[in-house]
Order: structure tokens, then C-alpha cells, then sequence
């Protein structure tokens, strides 16, 4: 079921200084919201009120880049646009800072897949490549993106699923600097493809909130 959140009050400047001081931030789906809004607002759900906190977002990304706000998205449930975005950003932070890693598993991939004959040679040959993917999401994470985000999340779970099918785990170790509860759980590879596709599904229905 999509999340039925809807912003009640505006992001406070306190708020905005902390997540700017990475300073730990409690647990606050209003505050995820509100910053996930602001990279990709939905005409289905609420925008703000007030037109500055939007662009006072955007500044701050442009200023301190998007890793603490994206900080704040690390708890939302999945279905949800925060949620998914932080998934996003996982799999963008992935590909950007572990290239080696990403073309290693895609690799042994497309070589499992050629062995299945033409279905498998024609899966690989749909999956994105890891650095149009992370294009896209840049795009995303910078606030500037406008086409169809149903289409990067559908590209997302192909590429997650592609992968996942051949070796479901992601992160292996706790200190990895990407280590965290969506990265390290069981089979997390092929979780983070379905959830993907289901958000992929909520936007195609302007359901992703």
C-alpha cells in the first residue's frame, strides 16, 4: 500500500542546518518527505507552501552535496518516495564509487546468462549500463531531473535483478562503506530489484508519495 503521508508544516531552518552540519537527526518522516519532495515534486500529493523551502533544498545539495540529505531518507519504508530514493542513492553511491565491483558482478552475470542461450543474451543485452544508470540518478539527487521516474525505477530493478539473479547478496562486510540495513540484509540484491519495481508501479499510478 503506498504511504498516505501528507506534510502538515514546513521544514524549519534548524532542520536544514543540521542536516548541513550532519548532526544526527532523529527519525522524521516529515523531514524525509519534505527534502525527497523537493528533488522530485508529484502533483498527486502535497508541495510546499512556501516556494523558498524548496529552493533552499536545492541550494543546500548544491553546497554540500546530496549525501545528508539523503541521510535522512535511511529509515523510510520502501514504497515510499523518500524510501526509494535512499535506494536509489545506494545503488548511484555503488556504481559511482565502486566501478570495479559493479563491472565485476555484471560480468560474471552475463556470463551466467549467455550459458541459458538467447533468452539470457537478450536479458543482458536490455540491462542499462551501470553509468547511464548513475547519470540518471545524478540527475535525480541534484533536483533536476523531469522525465518519467516510473522508467528509472522499472531500469533500476532490471539492472538489480539482473544481477541478483546470479548473486543475490550485496554488501558482504559491515565495515564497507555502503553498509547499511537495505544493503546488507538477506539477499538484498534481488529485495532492492522487487522494491524497485514496485514503486516503479506505484509511480506509473501517481502513488508514490
Amino acid at each position: 500500500m503506498a504511504n498516505n503521508f501528507r506534510r502538515p508544516a514546513q521544514i524549519t531552518d534548524a532542520q536544514l542546518e543540521d542536516i548541513s552540519a550532519r548532526q544526527s537527526i532523529p527519525e522524521d518522516s516529515e523531514l524525509a518527505h519534505v527534502t525527497a519532495q523537493a528533488l522530485f515534486p508529484t502533483r498527486s500529493v502535497w508541495a510546499p507552501d512556501d516556494p523558498a523551502v524548496r529552493d533552499r533544498i536545492l541550494e543546500l545539495i548544491r553546497t554540500e552535496g546530496v549525501d545528508p540529505v539523503a541521510e535522512s531518507w535511511a529509515n523510510s519504508p520502501e514504497n515510499s518516495l523518500p524510501g526509494i530514493f535512499w535506494r536509489g542513492y545506494l545503488l548511484r553511491e555503488w556504481i559511482r564509487r565502486f566501478p570495479e565491483d559493479v563491472a565485476g558482478r555484471l560480468h560474471s552475470a552475463a556470463t551466467v546468462l549467455r550459458e541459458q542461450g538467447a533468452a539470457g543474451v537478450a536479458r543482458i543485452e536490455k540491462t542499462p549500463e551501470p553509468d547511464a544508470l548513475r547519470a540518471v540518478w545524478d540527475r535525480i539527487l541534484a533536483g533536476t531531473f523531469q522525465d518519467s521516474l516510473a522508467e528509472v525505477l522499472a531500469a533500476s530493478a532490471y539492472f538489480t535483478q539482473t544481477i541478483g539473479e546470479v548473486d543475490p547478496a550485496w554488501i558482504g562486510s559491515p565495515s564497507h562503506p555502503l553498509a547499511t540495513r537495505v544493503t546488507r540484509r538477506d539477499r538484498a540484491m534481488l529485495a532492492t530489484s522487487k522494491e524497485f519495481r514496485e514503486a516503479a508501479e506505484l509511480a506509473r499510478k501517481g502513488a508514490l508519495q
